[in-house]
């Protein structure tokens, strides 16, 4: 994560974190093996504040903002470890065929192949009239 990013609700950047990580990392890692355990998340720690930043000097609509989310530090290292453990397993559970949305594959690829699929049955039709 980079280090000076906004910080969430709870103030904090993640440079606070690598620069207190000898203080505070046992803490964290107790805390997050805990999420694992089966204990909520603090509901100030799944706070996420969505802010409209300007695209361009004095917009005049919505259409000139990128909303960006802004989430604590902590809620994104639980998600990060979420993420990681799924790059593991989703190799066995999602089909090869599947593209969107899976890191390496690319969904042209099957709009390719389909369009290869109705090409060739259309040919068929044509050398079965």
């Amino acid at each position: 994560m980079a280090p000076l990013k906004a910080p969430g609700s709870d103030g904090y950047h993640t440079l606070f974190f690598q620069n207190q990580w000898d203080f505070i990392g046992g803490d964290v890692c107790h805390w997050v093996k805990g999420i694992f355990a089966g204990r909520q998340i603090d509901q100030e720690l799944n706070n996420t504040l969505i802010v409209l930043i300007p695209k361009k000097e004095n917009p005049e609509d919505f259409s000139q903002f990128r909303p960006i989310s802004l989430c604590s530090v902590l809620y994104k290292l639980i998600m990060k470890v979420i993420a990681n453990r799924f790059k593991v397993i989703f190799p066995k559970l999602i089909s090869q065929e599947q593209a969107g949305f899976i890191a390496g594959h690319n969904i042209s690829d099957n709009i390719i192949l389909a369009q290869e699929v109705i090409h060739s049955m259309r040919c068929k039709r044509k050398n079965n009239s």
